[in-house]
């Protein structure tokens, strides 16, 4: 650098000179692994004279005690090293850009990212805040935290809004210094947004590899089981073990793509409502795996030992989307309980049938045996004695009958009038069951619901508001193949597909249907 030929670029003058120096060292040894070999048969030899302060005696002194050659006077090593030293600068372009960026030019985890793999880490471990720490802990503790936090702990620019080429630098930074998250857009079924959580996990691959066609197929798989999981509103802990089992058993996954599923299960057990926007998604899916995906719902649905009516509803939908016969999805149910070595139980004539564990006891009351006849009694009749009956009975017919005839033909009443009974739930939304259709006629009142309003008016009609969502939106798919109910907060009612009431008119006339 200090030679006046050498032109010194922006990089060299800004990037820590520790960190210049190890990377051309670096950067030497791989060029000239045994060194630069410079002839020493002809050239100046460096010298070193001493004269001592007293004039009395002069001294010549061979460096190293070796006859060395200058350096200095031959062109081959400087342009040798020069050629190393601008290899680096360029090496360390993209670190000064991002580093220039910076409040003081003080380095953060988003420009120490764009360094080389080999400086990355011992860079990251050398800043004051420690960020590498708190990303051990969050994905050690696999905890949903908000997008916005992970990108201010990676020093992203805080006045930017989260789109999907900003969550896309993020995901670089990470993967950079070894870890990864699930908002992902190589990755992810929806970019996040603003509010969102994210959960973070470690990679062993510091670089960013796109999805396999195996993990695509594995997590349409786990966020479908996790759908059906969730179809009676809460997951059991045999259908979470379900999952995971699932998630071990893939074979053809990598690590970090395993990695990847569970921190996706994670995310999605702290917002289940983003599993139903997942589950339209079905119908782009590989028809080839489709037999797979079947399996594991199946599965999910008899893991916990019971299949609930809004289990079949959910998965009469999926096999729906997914073309399969919904015919044969009856005994495949019933299949999974054989396997699981459960017991069948009918609760009641419209219901599924509920799969009983043989170890958990069946709280219904049993059916009493009939009666064992007994040897001893015996039943004698007095045919006399009955003829007798029959006789009396047969004269008071006859005499209640001249007493109350009539001469003349009396007209008829004209059968009473039943009033009309108002419009009920029934009557507006067939095929829907009568308590969620009492419920959709509130929420049809208005277009959008705040998450808490629509949550307290699911609780006061004593259902789940899980339930409430998943019930409605199954019977529109049936009715009108789309979603009635849309987003997390607020909550859009798509009232276009509602029938209105008897009476309005025009207005229902106009109304577009499917």
């Amino acid at each position: 650098m200090s030679h006046p030929e050498t032109q010194i670029r922006t990089p060299a003058k800004r990037v820590e000179r520790s960190l210049l120096k190890q990377v051309f060292a670096d950067e030497l040894c791989r060029r000239f692994p045994k060194g630069i070999r410079i002839s020493g048969k002809s050239g100046r030899k460096l010298r070193l004279d001493y004269h001592a302060c007293s004039g009395t005696f002069d001294l010549e002194i061979k460096p190293f005690g070796l006859d060395l050659v200058d350096v200095t006077e031959r062109k081959q090593p400087i342009s040798d090293a020069r050629l190393v030293f601008d290899a680096c600068v360029e090496r360390l372009e993209a670190y000064s850009r991002a580093l220039g960026k910076t409040n003081g030019l003080r380095p953060t985890l988003a420009s120490i990212a764009k360094l080389p793999a080999p400086y990355r880490l011992q860079e990251a471990c050398r800043l004051t805040d420690q960020p590498l720490v708190r990303l051990y802990e969050w994905s050690n503790e696999r905890r949903p935290v908000r997008i916005e936090d992970l990108a201010a702990l990676a020093g992203m620019p805080k006045d930017k809004p989260i789109t999907r080429a900003f969550v896309s630098e993020l995901s670089g930074t990470l993967v950079g210094v070894g870890f990864g998250h699930t908002g992902d857009p190589d990755y992810a079924t929806r970019i996040p947004k603003a509010g969102d959580t994210v959960v973070v996990f470690p990679l062993t691959n510091a670089t960013s590899v796109p999805p396999s066609p195996s993990y695509r197929s594995a997590q349409l798989m786990v966020l479908l089981g996790l759908l059906m999981a969730f179809a009676d509103g809460e997951l059991q802990p045999q259908e979470l073990s379900e999952i995971n089992a699932r998630i071990g058993a893939q074979s053809d996954l990598s690590e970090d793509e395993r990695q990847r599923l569970k921190a996706e299960l994670t995310v999605s057990l702290d917002n289940p409502k983003r599993l139903d926007e997942f589950a339209k998604k079905l119908k782009d899916a590989d028809p080839a795996s489709h037999a797979r995906i079947a399996e594991t719902l199946i599965a999910m649905a008899t893991a916990d030992g019971t299949v609930h009516p809004e289990e079949v509803r959910q998965l009469e939908r999926l096999f729906r989307l997914m073309s399969l016969d919904t015919a044969s999805l009856y005994g495949r149910l019933h299949d999974g309980a054989a396997a699981n070595r459960g017991r069948v139980v009918q609760t009641s004539d419209d219901e599924a049938p509920e799969i009983i564990p043989p170890d958990q006891p069946y709280s219904a009351t049993p059916i009493p045996p009939p009666p064992l006849p007994s040897s001893t009694a015996t039943v004698r009749v007095d045919t006399s004695r009955l003829e007798t009956i029959r006789e009396e009975s047969r004269k008071a017919r006859e005499l209640l009958s001249t007493i109350f005839a009539d001469d003349t033909d009396p007209t008829p009443e004209p059968p009473p009038v039943e009033p009309e009974e108002p419009e009920t739930s029934g009557d507006l939304f067939e095929g829907l069951e009568r308590r969620y259709g009492a419920l959709l006629l509130e929420l049809k009142a208005r277009g959008e619901w705040a998450a808490d309003e629509f949550a307290r008016l699911a609780r006061e009609a004593g259902l789940m508001p899980a339930a409430v969502i998943n019930v409605l939106n199954d019977w529109a798919f049936d009715i009108f193949d789309e979603p009635l109910l849309e987003g997390d907060d607020p909550i859009t009612i798509n009232l276009q597909l509602l029938p209105l009431p008897a009476g309005s008119g025009s207005q229902y006339d106009e109304r577009v249907t499917s």
